[in-house]
């Protein structure tokens, strides 16, 4: 059976009770992430099922789940330029600098 693509849906189910959410997809790039996570958290997130049509569903913790603010594109370009323009160079968090310069204490 073949399902257009406004049927290949995507459902998220929580309630305020229970601490977990049921996801039900189509959408590959979910399909795969959800993996993934099943992979590296088998404890946490768990296949449920996988139907013939390509539907896959997991239960997750409803942390987990989240809805963001859209990133702005000024933005996403300004960091794209500091990436490339930084790409190779070591990753210092912020303050690391100032203790790699540190003098050790005199003891």
């Amino acid at each position: 059976m073949n399902l257009t693509k406004s049927e290949m849906e995507t459902i998220i189910l929580y309630n305020e009770e229970e601490p977990d959410a049921t996801v039900y997809t189509y959408n590959i790039k979910l399909k795969n992430r959800l993996k993934h996570l099943s992979e590296t958290h088998p404890g946490s997130v768990l296949p449920q099922s996988a139907d013939k049509t390509g539907a896959v569903t997991y239960t997750l913790p409803k942390e987990l789940v989240s809805i963001r603010s859209p990133y702005p594109e000024a933005k996403r370009l300004a960091d794209k330029e500091r990436a490339l323009k930084n790409k190779g160079k070591a990753f210092l968090p912020t303050g690391a600098a100032d203790f790699e310069n540190s003098t050790p204490p005199q003891g």
